[in-house]
Order: structure tokens, then sequence, then C-alpha cells
């Protein structure tokens, strides 16, 4: 069963989506540093609700960067893309990264090479099925990590695996 979303702009600016199952996901900006954001009524509870955080503040960032985002959670035969977006004229394939403690790694030290080759068959699938086969496409990675419910850290890294 998918999840409904209901999204609402707070007066701070901020932007909250809730689900079906009355979690609260709340994502906004520090008018301080610029950049930061915090989850709040069960948010850390499943892996699903984090990830989706985290696409969330991924989002923003790719925006606040100039991306122009096309898709998001873009499925293919074995997986699925995080984020499709375009930077000017080349297509960028977004893996977004969350980790909530440096046990196992940064996040960016996730994407493996079975990662990207996945990711690679999906680009060019997605460029076919779009009719631009020959176009120029890279894979970024958004990692971030989190401390307490707030983002810490946030890192784009471009052209991974290239």
């Amino acid at each position: 069963m998918p999840i409904s979303y209901r999204r609402s702009i707070g007066r701070d600016g901020g932007m909250m989506w809730a689900t079906g199952d009355r979690r609260v996901v709340t994502v906004w900006r520090s008018s301080t540093c610029g950049r930061w954001w915090r989850m709040v009524k069960g948010a850390r509870g499943t892996r699903q609700t984090r990830g989706q955080f985290g696409e969330s503040a991924a989002l923003r960032v790719l925006h606040e960067q100039g991306y122009d985002v096309l898709e998001r959670n873009w499925r293919f035969g074995r997986g699925e893309v995080d984020i499709i977006a375009k930077d000017g004229t080349t297509y960028v394939f977004v893996e977004v990264k969350l980790r909530r403690n440096s046990r196992f790694g940064a996040p960016e030290e996730a994407v493996t090479p079975a990662k990207l080759t996945r990711l690679s068959e999906a680009a060019m699938r997605f460029l076919e099925q779009s009719h631009v086969p020959d176009a120029d496409w890279r894979i970024d990675v958004v990692a971030l990590e989190m401390e307490r419910d707030v983002i810490s850290a946030v890192r784009l890294i471009r052209g991974v695996g290239m």
C-alpha cells in the first residue's frame, strides 16, 4: 500500500509531510546557518521514513545547487534510482545515503561498485526510454549524516565512479 502525503508550508518556511500513519517529517532551513533539518514525531521510527526524510533533505540541497529534479524514486527492473535530475544539459542520477552514526563508515562509502553498476544500467535504461540515449550523464551522491534527529553534515559528491 503506497504512503500518501499531505504537504504544508509552515510560518518559518519549513515543509512538513504527514503520512497516512500519522508520522510527521518536518524539514526546514535555519535562518542563521543557512542549512539544517530536523525530524519530529516518530520520524526515526522506520527505515522507510528515514529514507524519505533523507531524500527530502537531498532535494533541498539539489535545488540550492541549481539542479532541476525530473524524477524521484524511479524504478526499473532490479532496483531504483533515488533522484533523477538535470544539471544544465547533463542528466544526473543521484544516490542518497543517510547515516545516523559513523559505526559503519561514512554514508558515501555505502555506494559500492555493484551499486554503481546498477545505477549505470538504470541511467542507460532511463535515457533510452526518454529517447535521448546519447545525452551526457553522471552519477552523484548526496551523503547526509545525522546527530539526534538533526542533519549535521551534507556532502554532494559529483561524478562518482566516472
